[in-house]
């Protein structure tokens, strides 16, 4: 970010490419390997289904959201339902303002979800604001766009391109 500011608004893996390249100061939410587990040895003709199975093909989860952030102007009420296509997951950042929507605790609403993923969704942060010099990175764990098919969202993006300058600093720091 420059002496001026300004926004960088990313979703999906271009989230988990800003995190890892160090362009906001947040957490992804990995998965964790419990001590003293192998793996047992999979037939490589099955890795294909494998990977499917562990894969979020389109599925819906409910988030609530605080009604008083300037992204989520326009919302109504405190919860919202949302289409993921990607395992992309963010630690909630310390700062309790930086993360306005978050996963509920048992967030499935409808669709597949494999079970190693239940555990890495349960409250994680579905948007991160930080704030880096004087500008904002968004972070949207999930497109809220995808393919013009759930308009629930849109607004979500459509905040954080026209509001995203008016966000306080303060809220926003997630260090």
């Amino acid at each position: 970010m420059g002496p001026d500011g300004g926004i960088l608004i990313t979703m999906e893996q271009g989230t988990e490419w800003a995190v890892t390249n160090k362009l906001a100061p947040v957490k992804l939410r990995t998965e964790m390997p419990k001590k003293d587990s192998i793996p047992p040895q999979q037939p490589y003709a099955t890795q294909e289904a494998y990977n499917r199975a562990r894969a979020m093909p389109g599925t819906i989860f409910e988030v609530q959201y605080d009604q008083t952030h300037p992204l989520l102007y326009g919302y109504e009420g405190s919860a919202l339902h949302v289409l993921r296509t990607t395992s992309v997951f963010l630690e909630p950042p310390s700062n309790p303002f930086a993360a306005p929507v978050r996963y509920t605790q048992h967030p499935l609403t409808a669709g597949y979800m494999n079970k190693i993923h239940a555990e890495r969704i349960a409250g994680s942060a579905a948007v991160v604001v930080s704030a880096v010099e004087s500008g904002r990175v968004i972070l949207f764990s999930d497109n809220p766009n995808f393919r013009a098919f759930w308009f629930g969202t849109n607004r979500l993006f459509l905040n954080a391109v026209f509001f995203g300058n008016i966000i306080s600093s303060s809220p926003a720091r997630t260090e």
